[in-house]
């Protein structure tokens, strides 16, 4: 494996690389780089040999293990447009539905105007994407999809006081539009920063909940001050849920999203699309919706 580097450092604490490789990848794995060539050998057709030169964007993309099947979140990353995929909707109000599908923010496409739709990143307290240490492969994709307009968006988040690095609190939400953010689908973007159960004692999980309430709702309530009509939504806290199971911060979560568009009538926010990464969330929430009362308006239609 060759690899050439060169760092260019831009603005305060921001570092970018620019990146060039030669290395041989099993075809089980794909790489978010740009690839310039790619071919399989003849005598090797397990490994492929490719050449990959980082683009010299603001933002470097991470190369990350990906099965195509379960990971479509990524997709975007490859130019492979996987549009999201429905599989339930509950009408929560007469206005406001929420809709379980299949995808990622990333794959969002507002039935409207982009100017009046807006995706929600689980984002971390500094509302920057961490490419050195982080493990929110999402969070960093969103950033490098946002390209130079949403990083320089983000950078002017004012600091919350007190604090060094930190521009939002846990539970809370910060909105950055309208503009055109890159490649991204929606003229607003919302960095919601839900809680790492790691980080607290299981007796306070009931605190936390409420801190994972609070992210789902103060994102919806950004929403509503820019009069946005759809919102696409990750799925916060679940890679952080501690001793919590999939299943309950799910729940917390779809119940936080039902509970805002039952005390928000007068909306103007008809669709909130909660974005499952593989079928095994999206069946969890809509079994978590079923026992919260709420039935899927397609088996109301076939009952």
């Amino acid at each position: 494996m060759t690899i050439m580097i060169r760092m260019i450092r831009l603005v305060d604490r921001v570092i970018i690389p620019r990146v060039i490789i030669q290395v041989n990848l099993p075809l089980t794995f794909a790489s978010p780089w740009r690839a310039l060539s790619a071919k399989s050998t003849a005598e090797n057709p397990v490994l492929i040999s490719v050449h990959i030169e980082a683009s010299c964007s603001l933002i470097p993309a991470t190369p990350y293990p990906l099965t195509l099947s379960r990971n479509r979140n990524l997709n975007r990353n490859l130019n492979l447009i996987m549009p999201l995929e429905i599989v339930a909707t509950f009408a929560v109000t007469e206005r406001t539905s929420i809709i379980v599908a299949h995808g990622s923010i990333l794959d969002f496409e507002p039935a409207g105007s982009p100017e009046t739709a807006g995706i929600v990143n689980a984002a971390n307290p500094t509302c920057i994407a961490d490419f050195i240490t982080g493990t929110n492969f999402l969070e960093q994709f969103v950033q490098q999809a946002g390209g130079e307009r949403l990083l320089a968006a983000r950078l002017e988040v004012p600091l919350v006081e007190g604090e060094e690095a930190n521009r939002c609190d846990v539970g809370d939400a910060k909105i950055l539009g309208p503009n055109k953010f890159g490649k991204l689908p929606t003229a607003y973007v919302i960095d919601a920063v839900g809680p790492n159960y790691i980080n607290y004692p299981f007796e306070q999980y009931e605190d936390v909940d409420e801190l994972l309430m609070s992210a789902y709702g103060s994102a919806l309530e950004r929403a509503k001050e820019k009069d946005l009509v759809e919102v696409a939504t990750s799925l916060m806290s679940v890679d952080t849920k501690g001793r919590r199971s999939l299943k309950q911060v799910l729940a917390i979560g779809l119940s936080a999203l039902g509970y805002w568009a039952q005390e928000n009538p007068d909306t103007k926010l008809t669709s909130i699309i909660m974005c499952a990464p593989t079928t095994r969330e999206a069946d969890k929430i809509i079994e978590c919706g079923k026992k919260l009362g709420l039935m899927p308006e397609e088996e109301k239609t076939e009952g």
